[in-house]
C-alpha cells in the first residue's frame, strides 16, 4: 500500500512508488486506517526496530489487529505462521 496515496498499486507501479516516497510526505496514520478499513487483521513491520509498530498501536487501538516487527529469523517465522503462509 502506498503511504502517499493510501492505495494498493499495481505490481508494475511499486518501483516508481518507492522512488516517489523519497521526496513525498508520508501519511502513515491515514495509511494504517485505510488498511484497517480494507480489512487488514495483521500488520508486519519489515526492517530494524519497532518504530512503525509503536505508531500503529497509537493509530489503531483495536486489540484484534495483530502488529509484529520482524527483527530476526524467529520473528519472521512467527509472522509467517500467524499469516498461515
Amino acid at each position: 500500500m502506498e503511504s502517499m496515496s493510501k492505495r494498493i498499486p499495481p505490481a508494475e507501479g511499486i518501483r516508481a512508488g518507492l522512488v516517489k516516497q523519497l521526496y513525498t510526505p508520508v501519511y502513515w496514520a491515514a495509511t494504517v486506517r485505510t488498511m484497517v478499513t480494507a480489512g487488514a487483521t495483521q500488520i508486519v513491520e519489515c526492517g530494524p526496530g519497532k518504530v512503525l509498530t509503536g505508531l500503529n498501536r497509537r493509530v489503531d487501538k483495536n486489540r484484534d489487529l495483530k502488529m509484529m516487527a520482524l527483527e530476526d529469523p524467529l520473528s519472521l517465522d512467527d509472522a509467517l505462521a500467524a499469516a498461515k503462509l
